[in-house]
């Protein structure tokens, strides 16, 4: 698939939202869900074996987001399956949630069945949180 300087340049993906949430395991698989939108700004709830429990937001810069966004639109992530499963138990599962010109996509992910460039956009979503700028004005036990 050919794109012109231009495009390739462009921010113009359409992605409005990526999500991410895994799922426990019986062992100490992290546990939490991620949303970022387009402006930077992002919602997460930590669950279990993560350094942050509870929710939380803040924001990741945009040209982080806009990169991602491209590679998700660029390796066809809404043209593949929504269920990758391979027949093994106590795995953790994660699931992916794009949102493109309106339509959501939610793949489900279980035990890195998926293809490799599903397991590179949940790494770089993943990056996105190393380096999230967190709104921890909340203190302790508050909601």
């Amino acid at each position: 698939k050919g794109r012109s300087h231009g495009q390739v340049e462009s921010w113009d993906h359409e992605i409005t939202e990526i999500g991410l949430e895994r799922t426990t395991c019986h062992g100490v698989c992290p546990a939490y869900t991620i949303i970022v939108k387009s402006d930077g700004s992002f919602r997460y709830v930590g669950e279990s074996f993560v350094k942050k429990e509870g929710k939380h937001t803040g924001r990741v810069k945009k040209g982080s987001f806009n990169e991602l966004a491209k590679f998700i639109r660029d390796e066809g992530y809404m043209d593949l399956d929504s269920n990758y499963y391979r027949a093994v138990t106590d795995h953790p599962a994660a699931f992916t949630t794009v949102v493109m010109n309106g339509k959501r996509k939610v793949i489900c992910n279980y035990a890195n069945a998926g293809p490799t460039k599903l397991w590179a956009i949940e790494q770089l979503i993943d990056k996105l949180l190393l380096e999230a700028k967190w709104d921890d004005t909340a203190k302790p036990g508050t909601d």
